[in-house]
């Protein structure tokens, strides 16, 4: 949970948070078991617009959660196949096509992926000032009827994807040193 990672921040020294999971696409251009590295990351289900804050701002944060442009750029150095950039947008609901909101893509400056925790990540890593890399691999598309379906067929593999880059990026990493 993400209150742990707070904790963890405070009690050691870190030099990078890498966060690697899954998400679904929101994007005609990023397929199912593509890996995607984040650019930056926002909530889209909160609204504090009242209170004079953008659509997805949490009060006294900013709207977008910046991940770490050099680990960002080394990680497409890697030029492994089906690796993408862009926006992941974090909410608390599993996005499916009927609950995938059209605003969301007015809300936003181009996102293309959804989950559950990666603004959750940001925000922690923001606080902290940490940098932070995002690494999700696409387990379904909400937009699709089939999405829960989808979903669970492909969690494994997407899960292994992730794992397999990240442990690649890793180990580059080791071995040149940003």
């Amino acid at each position: 949970p993400i209150y742990r990672l707070g904790s963890f921040l405070q009690n050691f020294q870190i030099d990078e948070i890498i966060n690697i999971g899954v998400a679904g696409s929101i994007s005609n251009e990023i397929k199912p078991l593509d890996t995607l590295v984040a650019t930056k990351c926002a909530y889209h289900d909160v609204d504090v617009t009242p209170f004079g804050y953008k659509k997805g701002q949490m009060a006294q944060m900013p709207l977008y959660y910046e991940c770490d442009k050099r680990a960002v750029d080394y990680a497409l150095s890697l030029n492994e196949k089906n690796i993408k950039t862009g926006l992941v947008v974090s909410g608390d609901v599993f996005v499916t096509k009927a609950n995938l909101r059209s605003d969301i893509y007015e809300d936003f400056d181009n996102p293309v992926a959804c989950d559950m925790e990666s603004a959750a990540v940001g925000q922690v890593a923001y606080i902290a000032k940490k940098p932070y890399i995002i690494i999700r691999t696409i387990s379904d598309d909400p937009a699709n009827e089939s999405n829960k379906d989808t979903y669970e067929q492909r969690l494994n593999d997407a899960s292994k994807e992730a794992g397999k880059f990240c442990y690649r990026l890793i180990e580059e990493l080791t071995e040149t040193s940003i």
